[in-house]
Formats: structure tokens, C-alpha cells, sequence
């Protein structure tokens, strides 16, 4: 244990991101190991993304518009926050360059899949479709200076689109799903 780590917990996470590592620098298809004999904790962006869902719920519980526009404008931001803190907690484990982290999310995304994915990201598929429509009304809401009616059908959506793009880009990452 005086090899450098303060823990056991220490020692398991930098074994598993060495051989990670080197089966990307050797361009290995397959894992040796299971995906769950090792699983990091994205909790922070998991309990952000719980916490849209139950913005979400509170939002479609009000019967008041402007209520009900507050908790699903909270869900949708809450939930490009669980984007960021796993965009965030992965480019903490790898070395990523510094002009890529304040990069714009879709950037960002795509740039992770291209060089920590094992699995392309399909740019046509209805996911990404969905995220990034997700991404214009985030900026559209953030931007308007008065208070629009939102549709609770685009943030369920919106919502969806995050979990499938973050188990997609966790499984080509990791090899296990994110959610």
C-alpha cells in the first residue's frame, strides 16, 4: 500500500484507468475484465439528473402556467447540469486538452466519443436529433426576456435524449450503462 495510493479505493481506480489507457493507446476492441468488476460512481450527475425528473414531475403537478413554466425550466437546466458534471467527472479521469472543457457541450460530447468512445456517435440518430433541439430551447429560454409557456412534451424529451446520449457514451467509455 506505500506505493504512492492513500487508499485501496486509490490503488483499484488508477489499475483500472492504466489498462483502460493502454487498451485504447493499443486499440484493443474487447476488455479483458467485466464492466462490473469495476464501475465508477457518476453520482453527481446522477443525482442531478433525479433531480430534473422530479422537477419534471412537480411541474406537470401545478396547475398554475407559471409554476408549472418555473419547475420545467429548473428540470431542463438541472439536467444539462447532470451533462455537464459527467462531461466534467470524465475529463477528470483522462487527460483532456484544456480548450476542449470550455468547449460548448455538443463539442464537447462529440469530442469524447471521438477519442475515449470505442462506438462512434451517429450524428443521425433520433437521440442526438432530440439533444441537440434540447440544446436550442435550453439557449432559447435562457436568452428570452419574457417568460414563455414551455410544453412538458419537450422537456420529457429533452430529458430522454440526456439519459440515452449518457448510458451511449458510458457504455462506449466504460462498458456499462450510465442510468
Amino acid at each position: 500500500m506505500n506505493q504512492g495510493y492513500f487508499c485501496e479505493t486509490h490503488r483499484q481506480v488508477h489499475n483500472v484507468l492504466t489498462r483502460e489507457l493502454q487498451r485504447r493507446r493499443f486499440d484493443y476492441k474487447h476488455r479483458d475484465y467485466e464492466s462490473e468488476s469495476y464501475s465508477f460512481s457518476f453520482s453527481t450527475g446522477r443525482l442531478l439528473y433525479d433531480a430534473a425528473n422530479i422537477y419534471l414531475e412537480a411541474g406537470r403537478g401545478h396547475s398554475s402556467l407559471t409554476e408549472g413554466s418555473y419547475y420545467l425550466r429548473m428540470a431542463l437546466g438541472i439536467g444539462f447540469n447532470a451533462v455537464e458534471a459527467y462531461i466534467n467527472t470524465v475529463t477528470g479521469q483522462f487527460q483532456v486538452r484544456p480548450n476542449q472543457t470550455t468547449a460548448p457541450i455538443d463539442r464537447q460530447i462529440e469530442y469524447l466519443f471521438t477519442k475515449l468512445s470505442t462506438e462512434p456517435l451517429d450524428q443521425t440518430s433520433s437521440d442526438w436529433n432530440e439533444f441537440t433541439l434540447a440544446l436550442k430551447l435550453r439557449d432559447e429560454l435562457q436568452r428570452s426576456r419574457t417568460p414563455s409557456r414551455i410544453d412538458v412534451s419537450a422537456i420529457e424529451r429533452a430529458l430522454v435524449s440526456i439519459r440515452s446520449l449518457l448510458n451511449a457514451l458510458n457504455n462506449g467509455i466504460y462498458g456499462s450503462r450510465w442510468a
